[in-house]
Formats: C-alpha cells, structure tokens, sequence
C-alpha cells in the first residue's frame, strides 16, 4: 500500500477511535516538550543518543512482560506488519534489542534531513507528521 494511503487510513481510524485510544492520543506532548525532555545537552535537538535514550524507555514502556523483547502485538499501532517483519531479523516474531536499535538508526538518519547528526524540532515534527512510526506519542 502506498505511503499517503497508509497515512490517511492511519487518521481516519485516529478520527474514530475507541476511548482508550483517544485517551492515548490526549496524552501526546508537542515536539518542542519532547525535545526539552529528552535534551541532555540542551542544544535544542535530538542526537542519536538522545533520541535512542526516548525510544528505549519507550520500549520499556511497552515491554509488559519485562522480557527485553517486543511482540508485534506490543508495537501495533506503532509501526506497520511490513516494518516489523524488515526489522525482525531473525524472524522470530520479536524484536530484540539489537533489531529495535537497528530499527531505531534507520528512523532516526530518515529523520535527518539535513544529515547534520542531530534530530531540531522542525525535522522531528515533520518526521512524526509524515511517519507511520507512532511510537513517542508525540504531536
């Protein structure tokens, strides 16, 4: 399926969702509070240890049964069936931790438009407008 149809799929199943997930979408933070929560260095961006340092405690999130892996069942709504048979490597049905930083890189260099090494408040908002990838719970 094409991108923009993903995406427009994507928000009208947002537009009509159940409670529970608007309730989730209500408790999504602009791009500029996620920046300044997970800017260590305070420069105003997101490098890849900063940005890997959200997804991780994201995953731990996500990870009820504290086994250090992702089900698929874990990350729906999140990333795609497809995203997550190209990341499962192994094609065990889970994402370890060495896929999930795999997957996390890849995110991150298609965030960073301008190649500079660092994620600043317009590449991440327009990479989370455009993304399939849900999975800051951002704005």
């Amino acid at each position: 399926m094409h991108f923009r149809s993903v995406f427009i799929v994507t928000a009208i199943l947002l537009t009509t969702a159940s409670p529970g997930v608007q309730q989730a979408i209500a408790k999504r933070i602009s791009t500029s509070a996620f920046i300044d929560q997970w800017d260590t260095d305070h420069d105003g961006t997101l490098d890849i240890d900063e940005f890997s340092n959200a997804a991780m405690a994201r995953s731990d999130s996500l990870d009820h049964g504290h086994t250090g892996n992702l089900k698929r069942s874990q990350l729906r709504g999140i990333i795609s069936y497809v995203e997550f048979r190209r990341f499962d490597t192994n094609k065990n049905g889970l994402l370890d931790k060495h896929e999930y930083r795999v997957m996390l890189k890849k995110l991150f260099s298609t965030a960073d438009k301008d190649h500079n090494g660092t994620l600043g408040k317009k590449e991440l908002h327009r990479f989370v407008g455009i993304s399939r990838f849900r999975f800051f719970e951002i704005e």
